[in-house]
């Protein structure tokens, strides 16, 4: 069923703003007239003195009862002015048939399963990794020691922080590096660097050639920024817990021996996953096989 049209067209708007006019400057006469004729004493019993002068205030209170119509002019003016300019879609839609080479398609790549198997690990760390809530008395601290206690910004870049990002990684080399979510080290961030950042260390990080990094996104001031981190870094301790002497070795080995067993099972469902696009690939037309997202060979 057709979308109704809601949009009024021009000329009916044009009649629907005469209209408007025409009452806010002959409506107050109107309602003046009558009361003032109604209001007079020396006129009352005698109708038809009353209604030659109602005939007499009318015209008089059309004259000054302009304001009105001054401002419905400038209302409909600026209404008429904002309904010709083009809506931010119309504009969208115009600037996407103006540049031919603009974005329309991204075709959708292939995921491999042995590809998430960084997803896991951190799976396996941060699940045994203990969370120390910090105090209100904390964050202000740590705050100012950031510089950030009226603003809070990612302390990478600068850009709006959406989130808190560990400074030094939990995870390394697939196996915990001590360090536990608390507020020492934990320091306000974007998205954009969160990702981007990873299990690096920050300086590593900032100074590098990775995607979305600092020094790739040119920001301006990176070097103030890493003196801010290197203080932060000083301002206390953070605590690092050596697990496997925690837990003891048997426990340690078993949890790790989960791990590599599952790594396992994913290198041999990724094996299943090729022979099985092979053979679609063989039977469905035009099939073209997109790139893959992964290292093949990242469990071995």
């Amino acid at each position: 069923m057709p979308r109704a049209r809601r949009n009024v067209r021009p000329w009916g708007r044009l009649v629907v703003w005469a209209v408007a006019l025409v009452t806010l400057w002959v409506l107050p006469a109107v309602i003046t007239a009558p009361a003032y004729v109604l209001g007079c004493r020396l006129l009352q019993g005698d109708l038809r003195e009353m209604a030659d002068a109602a005939v007499q205030i009318f015209p008089q209170a059309l004259g000054i009862e302009w304001m009105p119509v001054v401002v419905a002019l400038v209302i409909g003016v600026v209404g008429t002015s904002a309904r010709m300019l083009p809506s931010r879609g119309t504009r969208d839609r115009t600037m996407m048939r103006m540049a031919p080479n603009s974005f329309r398609f991204a075709m959708p790549k292939a995921v491999r399963i042995t590809g998430r198997s960084s997803s896991i690990t951190n799976s396996f760390v941060n699940g045994i990794v203990p969370i120390i809530k910090p105090s209100d008395v904390e964050i202000d601290e740590a705050l100012e020691v950031l510089g950030m206690s009226d603003v809070v910004v990612c302390s990478y870049c600068g850009d709006d922080a959406t989130e808190w990002d560990h400074l030094r990684p939990l995870v390394q080399h697939q196996r915990p590096t001590g360090y536990i979510h608390e507020i020492h080290n934990l320091v306000p961030a974007c998205g954009k660097c969160n990702q981007s950042k990873g299990n690096k260390h920050w300086r590593e990080w900032m100074f590098g050639s990775a995607r979305l990094s600092p020094k790739s996104r040119n920001v301006p001031d990176i070097e103030a920024r890493a003196a801010v981190l290197e203080r932060y870094e000083r301002w206390t301790r953070p605590t690092k817990v050596n697990f496997a002497a925690l837990v003891g070795e048997e426990l340690w080995e078993e949890h790790w021996s989960n791990h590599r067993a599952l790594l396992k099972q994913m290198k041999a469902a990724e094996e299943v996953v090729e022979r099985i696009r092979e053979r679609i690939a063989s039977e469905v037309k035009d099939a073209v096989e997109p790139p893959l997202i992964g290292v093949p060979n990242q469990l071995i």
